[in-house]
């Protein structure tokens, strides 16, 4: 026998979204089931950092992802994440709104998704039924994913009689295109007067505006959006904040990093960089800058240490790949207490994935020995080609640390540094930022990183044998008697 069937398209695809393609995450849509009360719209670089804030949040599960380009070859993508709520939706609004690492800028719009639909012509008529029916009456605002079916919902619409303004709008009209429906919503004004679900530009910016001028001069936000780095990685670690606190920010200019410690109420912060900072930042009563390298600025610290005491904080967002942040910390061991915390920014200093991988795994591994809870976080103010590591030293290594700084501030010690800042200043001026690192060779100093040998510790020369290294490659010989 022949059966014959008649198949109609309502709504052709390309009438729809044109020939913007959807990349869509087959397994993920089948595991979904159709669950998800909630669309989030944010870009893809934030995306799987949205996923693990949300569900460590008790009432919220992240169920799936889905991309899409935002132009037809456009590189700008554009990513939601589909939600299943625990609670009813203003609970998600205050877990957002409450969380200090998921800045406002972040999710960019929340969709409901109080029914499902086939058709995005079925999808307008319940969302037309749903508004008026409501009492009161509100006035919509219509957003749309993706955006360029807004014009065309609008009509929709405005043909069933729904009240539609683009400012004086009491609530938003949604819709959202997810794995194949078109899943609809209302959601008016919450209690804080702002249109949860709407792109939050304007309101976001007020918000930050508001937090700035409390914690800022008036005439000035924060100094760089590295200020950002610090302020949303105190949601990960404990940052020692108390008057009775002292911390090191190594590579501070112009001064991000020091202004947050300082505004936030440390007691002392030393930043070490030679380049300038803001003059702000500078006349801020808790910051000293040693405008120097830090491997020059070692020995005095080490010597201030003894009468001052250790820091509690070292924390460093140089532009410097993962090894020269390791190296920089490791010498700065002797610096810092039991249990001092640890914030390093590792910059993506390479051309491919792979080197980059393998530089963050060695450095972890050899973080891992001084530091307890080492970690990798992608803060929401790191762009995509750095990350933060934390960590806590810990208490074997401040000892380990503290033998070598006597080592370091020993007589012997003092005596090789005199020798060869005089040798390098006459010599070879280029170089002078070295003296650290040789006399650590020589006395048993910390790790640190020589040319041509990588990270080494303990002893590596004696006198002798490193005076004739220095005369065979710079063509000098060293005065022992400076």
């Amino acid at each position: 026998s022949i059966r014959a069937t008649r198949l109609s398209v309502d709504e052709p695809w390309t009438s729809l979204f044109g020939d913007i393609p959807f990349v869509h995450d087959f397994a993920a849509a089948a595991a979904a089931g159709g669950a998800g009360d909630v669309l989030l719209q944010t870009a893809i670089s934030h995306a799987e950092r949205v996923r693990e804030r949300l569900d460590a949040n008790a009432g919220v599960r992240c169920v799936a992802g889905l991309v899409r380009p935002v132009a037809d070859g456009s590189r700008h993508m554009e990513c939601g994440l589909l939600v299943e709520l625990g609670e009813p939706m203003p609970a998600l609004e205050e877990a957002v709104r409450a969380d200090a690492a998921l800045p406002d800028a972040v999710v960019q719009r929340i969709y409901p998704l109080s029914e499902r639909h086939g058709t995005l012509s079925a999808a307008c008529d319940a969302l037309a039924g749903m508004i008026l029916a409501a009492s009161p009456r509100p006035t919509c605002r219509v957003q749309a994913s993706p955006r360029s079916l807004e014009q065309r919902i609008a009509l929709a619409l405005h043909a069933r009689g729904v009240p539609l303004s683009l400012k004086d709008h009491s609530a938003l009209a949604s819709v959202a295109h997810v794995f194949g429906s078109f899943g609809v919503g209302v959601v008016r004004r919450s209690g804080h007067g702002v249109l949860w679900g709407e792109t939050p530009r304007g309101e976001a910016s007020a918000r930050r505006q508001q937090r700035t001028a409390a914690a800022h001069a008036p005439q000035a936000a924060p100094v760089c959006r590295a200020y950002h780095k610090l302020e949303q990685a105190a949601a990960h670690i404990a940052l020692p904040l108390s008057a009775s606190a002292r911390a090191l920010d190594v590579g501070a200019s112009p001064g991000g990093w020091t202004s947050y410690l300082a505004e936030a109420g440390i007691g002392s912060v030393v930043a070490i960089d030679p380049g300038a900072l803001e003059p702000r930042v500078l006349a801020l009563p808790a910051v000293e800058h040693l405008r120097t390298r830090f491997e020059e600025a070692l020995p005095r610290l080490l010597e201030r240490s003894r009468t001052s005491g250790p820091y509690d904080l070292y924390c460093c967002d140089m532009n410097a790949p993962p090894a020269v942040a390791t190296d920089l910390l490791l010498q700065a061991l002797p610096l810092l207490r039991a249990g001092a915390v640890v914030v390093l920014t590792f910059k993506n200093t390479f051309k491919k994935p792979a080197p980059w991988h393998e530089a963050c795994e060695a450095a972890l591994a050899r973080l891992r020995g001084p530091l307890d809870g080492v970690r990798s976080v992608q803060l929401f103010a790191n762009t995509v080609r750095e990350c933060t590591v934390l960590g806590e030293v810990r208490a074997a290594a401040e000892a380990g640390a503290a033998g070598r700084c006597r080592a370091m501030q020993s007589g012997r010690a003092m005596l090789l540094r005199r020798i060869l800042a005089d040798y390098f200043a006459e010599h070879a001026p280029d170089g002078s930022h070295k003296v650290e690192n040789l006399v650590a060779r020589v006395v048993g100093g910390p790790p640190t990183a020589l040319d041509g040998v990588g990270v080494v510790g303990g002893v590596l020369w004696d006198e002798a044998e490193l005076f004739s290294r220095l005369e065979a490659k710079y063509g000098a010989k060293v005065d022992p008697d400076p």
